[in-house]
């Protein structure tokens, strides 16, 4: 159930990413581009790896962590919100309609990712799928709308639209699952739970948001060395390549609840942690068969360059993907500040990169760069999970 409903949140995506990019300017939708890249960036913040926590500390302390997960939900959404719209000027986009977007954006995505952990917790994969599921819905048949000429919708409509979608799933705030606690074997003061959830989370939440940064590293440098009109092509390809992102949250979802009771009852194997990762490695087949014709069919020549950047970075998500699910190991074995490392000594391996290749072949520089620290990144990551599995 939460393969389908997150494939018809990839559709409902690509249906809007398809109408965003063929019906904006190319200038306007490297804005568009941008404007959702950063949304995602610092949305992400609001988590800060305190999801997965709340799960994982829920299941293996039965204690109730629900109050101390929402409050570290609104105030990092307020930090994450001033961050956001401050990043944006360097684009000039910051005006008082991209204010006014955000905000609703941020609301949403802020009830949405509290209503996904209790939700997942309970182990209710209809009501997690629908969080992503409702969203997609409404994004697709405004796009739809758009394609066939119906109505019409410029910069500022577009980022609404995709940003006021995730208020749809508001309603599932007052099914019972998400209004009442679970049950309690012990109590502990409430800022003690907010320390827990930090000091679990924290570490691999900063390793995840370094993940979604990479796009705004990606853009910023394309802006500064070869302009905006190339920041459209690349970022278009890079939109594209994270229906693995799509993949590695189905993942995800199901297996980390799983994969904790496992451990707590000493059954957790390495080929109960990587054979999933089939999955990504079947999907990525499928998409790069169908990636070259599908681009062509939809966008002709208007992007140079995408279908090449789109095979790269496809390639690099897959390998980000497997990345992001093996995490939920390091969760469950409370070895988050391990991720931390990692991730930062991939951002400075694609920083490194990107500052010597950019000038050489340009964005492919850029796509060459993701893909080789994506690389070393899943490697590292692949490497210490057996250390942890042999030592329980």
């Amino acid at each position: 159930m939460v393969g389908v409903s997150n494939l018809a949140n990839g559709i409902g995506g690509f249906i809007f990413l398809i109408a965003s990019a063929r019906l904006l300017p190319t200038d306007d939708y490297a804005k568009f581009a941008v404007l959702t890249a950063s949304f995602v960036f610092f949305a992400k913040i609001t988590e800060l790896g305190t999801t997965p926590a709340f799960v994982t500390l829920s299941i293996q302390e039965k204690t109730d962590y629900s109050k101390a997960l929402l409050k570290l939900k609104v105030y990092f959404g307020l930090v994450a919100f001033v961050l956001c719209f401050a990043f944006l000027n360097f684009f000039s986009i910051s005006d008082f309609y991209t204010f006014f977007a955000l905000s609703l954006g941020f609301i949403g995505y802020l009830i949405n990712d509290y209503l996904f952990a209790l939700f997942q917790l309970k182990e209710d994969f209809l009501k997690t799928s629908l969080i992503n599921f409702l969203p997609a819905v409404v994004k697709a048949v405004f796009a739809l709308l758009a394609i066939a000429s119906v109505v019409s919708y410029n910069f500022y409509q577009f980022s609404l639209l995709y940003l006021a979608s995730l208020l749809v799933a508001f309603p599932l705030a007052f099914s019972k699952k998400a209004l009442s606690s679970i049950q309690t074997k012990t109590e502990s003061e409430e800022k003690g739970k907010v320390k827990q959830l930090l000091v679990l989370g924290t570490p691999a939440g900063v390793s995840q948001a370094l993940i979604l940064i990479v796009p705004l590293i990606n853009s910023t440098m394309i802006k500064s060395s070869l302009g905006l009109t190339q920041v459209a092509s690349f970022a278009l390809a890079e939109k594209i390549s994270t229906i693995f992102s799509l993949a590695s949250l189905t993942l995800f979802t199901v297996f980390l609840p799983k994969n904790a009771q496992q451990t707590k009852k000493g059954l957790l194997t390495s080929k109960t942690v990587f054979l999933p990762l089939v999955y990504l490695v079947l999907s990525l087949f499928v998409m790069l068969a169908a990636t070259g014709p599908l681009l062509k069919f939809i966008f002709n020549d208007k992007y140079q360059s995408l279908i090449e950047l789109s095979y790269i970075l496809s390639i690099s998500a897959a390998l980000t993907a497997s990345s992001s699910f093996l995490e939920n190991i390091y969760y469950i074995f409370h070895k988050t500040k391990v991720l931390f490392t990692v991730q930062l000594l991939k951002i400075f391996i694609l920083l490194t990169l990107n500052l010597v290749l950019i000038k050489t072949v340009g964005v492919f520089g850029v796509a060459f760069s993701n893909l080789g620290s994506s690389f070393l990144s899943l490697v590292a990551i692949s490497l210490l999970i057996p250390t942890f599995i042999k030592r329980t």
